[in-house]
């Protein structure tokens, strides 16, 4: 009994510190910048700090359940105390929030680290297991959409830009800064309204144009995407620009060296190549523009 719960700790630590290292490692691999991908390594001890507490707390109590459980239906043991700790992982979403998400990447570690230590200890239904792993791969993705459904079902972004007219190329959004207006809301809409400047970086190119807004309002609007984007003239008429010349390319956030956050939403307008194509995924040369606006505004704002 003691040394089996010996293991467990041991899968609590083991399971801390990979989630801590595929943190920095796919954190660093999706960076906007080297700025960032330091950002993320940095954050690597509080995501193994905090991923601790809830593994030697929270998650040991799961999984000492799951022994419980799953060892009076030993066909199934396996699928059982996967499906244990997936879902309660998930469920965590309903008291912290989009740290759930973490909390499920966690449960997943712990899980796999357990069973590893044990591997000798149980009995295996070799025949079943190809089938019992993708049945708990299918619960957990069943169980991240849900989670995004549950985080979203309440939010809509409700965002309206003004964009100057004939526009093209990449607007980021940075927020929570200091003497930057705020963002005004009309009618349920926040206007978001943007920018033309210049970057040097990329003078003499067809990029060399690029949109910006910069706000003191301190978060985004989190949540089911519901924007609107119009072009505006100098005389402020608008006119809409339709969803498929709108490609959404993600946002984040970085922190100053003064520990301020900065967080940003960026997104790729066209009014040639509009389509299915573009909304999807945008495309390669607003990428190397988004990247060098990023690097730029991140080496001001630091």
């Amino acid at each position: 009994m003691k040394k089996s719960f010996g293991k467990k700790l041991l899968a609590a630590l083991l399971s801390t510190l990979l989630l801590g290292t595929l943190y920095g490692i796919l954190g660093g691999i999706g960076s906007e910048s080297d700025q960032m991908a330091t950002d993320n390594v940095g954050a690597i001890p509080v995501v193994i700090l905090f991923g601790g507490i809830g593994n030697f707390t929270y998650g040991l109590l799961v999984s000492i359940l799951s022994d419980y459980v799953s060892r009076k239906v030993m066909r199934y043991r396996f699928l059982t105390a996967g499906f244990i700790h997936i879902t309660f992982g998930a469920l965590t979403i309903l008291v912290i929030g989009w740290l759930g998400y973490f909390a499920l990447c966690a449960a997943i570690l712990f899980f796999i680290m357990d069973e590893w230590l044990h591997y000798k200890n149980h009995e295996w239904n070799v025949k079943a297991l190809p089938i019992q792993c993708l049945l708990l791969i299918l619960l957990t993705v069943g169980a991240w959409q849900l989670m995004q459904v549950y985080n979203w079902n309440e939010e809509e972004t409700n965002n309206t830009y003004l964009i100057p007219e004939g526009y093209e190329g990449t607007i980021i959004t940075f927020y929570n800064l200091p003497g930057e207006p705020t963002l005004t809301k009309r009618d349920g809409e926040t206007i978001i309204p943007v920018v033309k400047k210049q970057l040097l970086a990329l003078k003499g190119t067809e990029l060399h144009d690029y949109g910006i807004t910069l706000t003191s309002t301190k978060e985004m609007t989190m949540g089911l995407i519901n924007n609107s984007y119009f072009y505006i003239n100098e005389q402020g008429e608008r006119t809409p620009i339709k969803q498929n010349c709108i490609h959404p390319s993600g946002g984040g956030s970085f922190i100053k060296d003064s520990g301020q956050e900065v967080p940003f939403e960026s997104i790729q307008i066209t009014a040639n190549d509009c389509g299915e194509k573009f909304f999807l995924n945008g495309t390669e040369r607003f990428d190397i523009q988004r990247r060098e606006i990023m690097n730029y505004w991140q080496n001001l704002l630091y």
